[in-house]
């Protein structure tokens, strides 16, 4: 629980998580920074650095634990800030990988302890799929990282690419420059404001490409908690809504509850480009 708490309290514990590509350094040097604030067993965090001023008592810490942990800890945070020294152009304008998009999914998902059933819950799927998602085995889809990014209380853009958004009065994005995400069915997303902090809703320009095979299937339906509002660019939208299915046409657009079962594809014998704006629950 006491680390639990530190992760939530210290943001900027969150943001190394996600930020630095050396994730097993990081757990071991946070690990150790997080020993040492642990008063007792009950959890209660008190002086970081106990060895501060000559004759202070551990409060229940070896003196010599504590030495380690500090020289480790240390020792980490050094690595760490070489790690992000070294790699600080990042380049946003670029397609994220799976194998990184999962150790963070892991990471965050370790330090809150929360479980791989109770993460499959969240976003929908077995937990036999979760776990391989995790492991970086599948790609995801975007529902899928949406759901996680809700669960863990960090901005989807974290999860994507490490790096937390830090633009708070606006950002503007020139054509063909949003950052790429393809995932689900080769569906092409580009988000629109992946730079701006705090969003309270996802912008994206989304390409759904027109795959004769798929015509005769059943839709694919998705959940996640909040609205959604699509306006169609270019092509013919087949979309799904529960048991109601529409056609729609560029210039057309829906907007609709997206905590309920919803799909769509490209029809029509051409991709579909359309504006998708994806917006959280109210709390």
């Amino acid at each position: 629980p006491a680390l639990k708490r530190l992760y939530l309290e210290v943001p900027a514990l969150k943001r190394l998580y996600l930020e630095v590509p050396a994730l097993k350094r990081l757990y071991l040097a946070t690990a150790a920074l997080t020993r040492l604030c642990i008063a007792s067993r009950k959890g209660r965090l008190v002086e970081v650095w106990p060895l501060a001023r000559p004759g202070t008592p551990d409060r229940g810490l070896a003196q010599g634990q504590t030495r380690t942990w500090i020289s480790k800890a240390l020792e980490g945070l050094t690595k760490i800030l070489l790690c992000k020294t070294k790699h600080r152009k990042v380049v946003l304008n670029m397609q994220p990988n799976i194998t990184e998009i999962a150790e963070r999914i892991r990471a965050l998902r370790e330090i809150m302890e929360i479980s791989p059933a109770e993460m499959a819950r969240t976003t929908g799927v077995s937990e036999e799929e979760y776990t391989t998602l995790e492991a970086g085995e599948k790609d995801f889809s975007f529902t899928f990282l949406f759901n996680c990014a809700e669960r863990f209380g960090v901005d989807m853009i974290e999860i994507l690419t490490g790096e937390n958004p830090h633009l708070s009065g606006y950002c503007m994005v020139r054509k063909g420059t949003g950052l790429p995400i393809k995932r689900r069915q080769g569906f092409k997303y580009e988000h629109l404001a992946a730079t701006f902090r705090d969003k309270i809703s996802e912008p994206f320009l989304v390409t759904a490409p027109y795959i004769a095979e798929e015509q005769e299937n059943p839709i694919a339906l998705s959940v996640h908690e909040g609205q959604e509002f699509d306006y169609i660019l270019s092509g013919s939208l087949k979309f799904v809504y529960g048991d109601h299915a529409e056609i729609l046409q560029a210039g057309d657009s829906v907007y609709y509850d997206s905590g309920k079962g919803h799909g769509m594809i490209a029809v029509g014998g051409e991709d579909c480009v359309f504006i998708s704006v994806v917006m959280r629950r109210a709390d």
